[in-house]
């Protein structure tokens, strides 16, 4: 089985990939966990203990929850390869075409920025303070109203970023 990512602790973990595959641990054990796809999945998150979102191709979202996954309804067909977090109701999907979209614990919403490079990575502080990275050196912040591109000095394709604070951010 090809896994793409993984998340958790030495306790508790999750790791999705290929084929919808999900594999849970618990305690020492890992079990293969239906997560109600067959598509490629490319991240996960875990916004609180035992609850997790899975992103991948085609723009699926499952959530699992103590090892119950549902597919969730993204609203988009294209790639999701990212997905991050403040929250169990505050949890951002991105990918393909510059598809962002939001959890707001209820729903999840498109929120096009108007940009149309591949977004790689998303990192979230707070609702209103969200950043993206992703192809061509994109790199964009979120306020809580809306998206601006901020200069990043590169061209380069960025695949990664990590936010400590409002002030620290590593790209």
């Amino acid at each position: 089985v090809n896994l793409s990512a993984m998340v958790g602790d030495a306790s508790n973990a999750v790791a999705v990939g290929q084929n919808g595959t999900v594999l849970g641990l618990s305690g020492s054990t890992w079990s293969a966990q239906t997560s109600g796809t067959s598509e490629q999945l490319s991240a996960v998150f875990s916004p609180s203990s035992n609850q997790f979102v899975a992103v991948g191709t085609n723009g699926t979202i499952v959530r699992g929850n103590a090892g119950t996954w549902s597919p969730q309804p993204a609203g988009t067909t294209l790639a999701l390869s990212a997905v991050r977090g403040s929250s169990s109701s505050d949890i951002w999907t991105a990918g393909a075409g510059g598809q962002l979209i939001r959890y707001d614990g209820n729903k999840w919403t498109s929120s096009r920025t108007g940009f149309e490079p591949n977004i790689r990575s998303v990192a979230v502080l707070k609702t209103t303070d969200v950043w993206a990275v992703g192809d061509g050196g994109l790199l964009a912040h979120y306020d809580g109203t809306k998206w601006t591109t901020v200069n990043s000095g590169t061209t380069a394709n960025l695949n990664s970023i990590w936010a400590v604070s409002p002030t620290e951010i590593y790209v």
